[in-house]
């Protein structure tokens, strides 16, 4: 059997708004503190920036460590109509891979000659999340949750001082969830990505791991606001 996961100190962030939990890593396994501060802090779609011009993909939430070059971050977006069209309306039916590239794709900004938008990251691994890793009753909120594990290009003018060397990729894990819209009936992805230089990844990797699995949707209260609705509100 493998061995045991770590235990990894949590802070918890719970927002009604949008109906999710997700957990902040406090510290490594080892006990080294890892501190983060708001960038985003949650909010409603409609009034988070939109990531690209067509406004689809947002980040409702972040959190970061400047530090260290650590990122939180939760996208929300439409689930892409090409999900439905080859693999039914079904979510449960739709493969994890092609979940995860769509969402991948979705919330990057890379376009080629076409117009057609493709990814920034290099999908390394998803797989489906059995229910009972799911925390609380997040589970039944939504009809699959996929864990997934990608690469993509560093920051080159990120410099790490004690290494002496720049970031040359990031190593990210997320969580994604998927979510009926009340008004429109759309399917909504959302999902928590947490990511690192790949140099540091050894030190801070089980904590961000940890950070992803936590994720998951809640049962929503008289707060919840669906993504599309009041979607022209901007403030």
């Amino acid at each position: 059997p493998p061995p045991p996961k770590p235990s990894i100190p949590m802070d918890v962030v719970h927002d009604e708004t949008l109906a999710y939990t997700f957990g902040t890593p406090s510290a490594t396994a080892s006990g080294e503190p890892i501190k983060w501060v708001f960038s985003r802090k949650p909010e409603k779609y409609s009034a988070a920036a939109p990531l690209n011009a067509d406004a689809r993909y947002r980040i409702v939430a972040e959190k970061i460590n400047l530090k260290l070059a650590l990122t939180l971050a939760l996208y929300v977006g439409p689930a892409p109509n090409s999900l439905s069209t080859k693999y039914g309306d079904d979510p449960s039916k739709w493969p994890a891979k092609a979940v995860t590239k769509a969402f991948l794709d979705e919330k990057s900004t890379g376009r080629i000659a076409t117009g057609k938008r493709i990814s920034v990251s290099d999908l390394e691994d998803s797989e489906f999340v059995t229910p009972g890793e799911i925390a609380g009753d997040g589970a039944a909120q939504s009809p699959m949750y996929v864990r997934f594990n990608s690469t993509s290009q560093g920051a080159p003018n990120l410099y790490d001082s004690d290494k002496g060397t720049r970031e040359t990729f990031r190593r990210s894990v997320g969580q994604i969830a998927l979510r009926k819209g009340v008004d429109d009936g759309r399917w909504y992805i959302y999902g928590l990505v947490a990511s690192g230089p790949d140099a540091l990844w050894d030190d801070y990797g089980s904590s961000l791991e940890a950070a992803a699995e936590s994720f998951h949707l809640d049962k929503p209260t008289r707060d919840f606001r669906s993504p599309e609705q009041n979607s022209w509100e901007f403030i």
